[in-house]
């Protein structure tokens, strides 16, 4: 512990408190906005972990949906990073080492939804379903 806290002497006064359910929270919270957002663009983000993924076609606007969220949630500016398109197949490894083809492969939503039934993933699969539903609903009720 002696040697954690010299590692990481600027915010070692904060161990042991609540700062990190904070910020985890906060972190809860840009996410909920991003997604709800998207939502409300009809395009279907799904988060993973602290992350998002989208269509190749909607990478911009999930950018500017990301700092807008950020800023609204926190007061703050940001930056984002990507690291491209890819699929389950190529998930983890080093993006230099995949070529462009494999990368650039763009999948439809019914592609992504029959892929999850095959092999259920638990909450994907659930959220994959629900934003189907809602999508569904919204264009059924205009």
């Amino acid at each position: 512990m002696t040697l954690l806290r010299q590692r990481h002497e600027p915010i070692a006064h904060l161990f042991n408190t609540t700062a990190g359910l904070e910020a985890q929270f906060i972190d809860s919270e840009i996410a909920m906005m991003v997604m709800q957002k998207m939502m409300d663009e009809e395009i279907l983000v799904l988060p993973i972990h602290d992350s998002f993924i989208v269509r190749v076609g909607h990478k911009s606007t999930l950018n500017d949906v990301m700092l807008e969220s950020f800023q609204a949630v926190t007061g703050r500016l940001t930056s984002t990073s990507e690291t491209g398109p890819s699929t389950k197949e190529l998930f983890g490894m080093n993006i230099e080492k995949t070529d462009i083809e494999s990368r650039s492969r763009v999948i439809t939503l019914e592609e992504a939804f029959d892929s999850e039934i095959k092999m259920p993933s638990g909450l994907m699969h659930d959220f994959v379903a629900s934003w189907r539903r809602y999508h569904y609903a919204r264009n059924t009720y205009k």
